[in-house]
């Protein structure tokens, strides 16, 4: 299906577990009058799934910071004996004058369940960060996305409720 600007979206849903994929129009995230963006994510360490724990992220173009950019985080889970993941949203932030943005993911109480909960099941490997196409102070950005491997205490963080 595609959404209202046409980008192609796809959406896979099993049990509690959702996921979703974008793919942007050729020419969209780089060279359409926009200026080239990265993102760096700095690898979350994880003692514990239920435990809080804190994301960060660096948007630059051209080696310089991009403040006031809003940043989409996502959390990717691979189900036992599969290869691939399954991703969920754990929230969005906004860069700072050094272009960081910083999402604390809080830690799962007895009655609720943390955004990273929606992958009970699966093994917690790595975090995703979006920027999408944005025009900040006059000038465009294009799109651009970061990942890292998650580090865990245990070496291995399986979700679960």
């Amino acid at each position: 299906m595609t959404d209202a600007v046409g980008r192609i979206v796809a959406v896979a849903a099993s049990g509690a577990v959702a996921a979703a994929v974008v793919v942007l129009p050729s020419g969209c995230s780089s060279g359409a009058g926009c200026r080239a963006a990265s993102v760096h994510v700095v690898p979350p360490h994880v003692t514990d799934t239920k435990a809080a724990f804190d994301v960060s992220a660096t948007l630059t173009a051209s080696g310089h910071p991009v403040s006031g950019a809003n940043l989409a985080f996502w959390g990717w889970g691979r189900p036992p004996g599969q290869t691939s993941s399954v991703g969920t949203p754990l929230g969005s932030a906004v860069t700072n004058a050094v272009g960081t943005a910083t999402l604390h993911v809080p830690a799962q109480g007895a009655a609720d369940v943390n955004a990273l909960g929606r992958l009970s099941g699966t093994e917690f490997v790595r975090v995703s960060v979006d920027f999408g196409v944005t025009r900040l102070g006059g000038q465009a950005y294009c799109a651009a996305k970061g990942e890292a491997q998650v580090a865990c205490g245990t070496g291995e963080c399986t979700v679960s409720r």
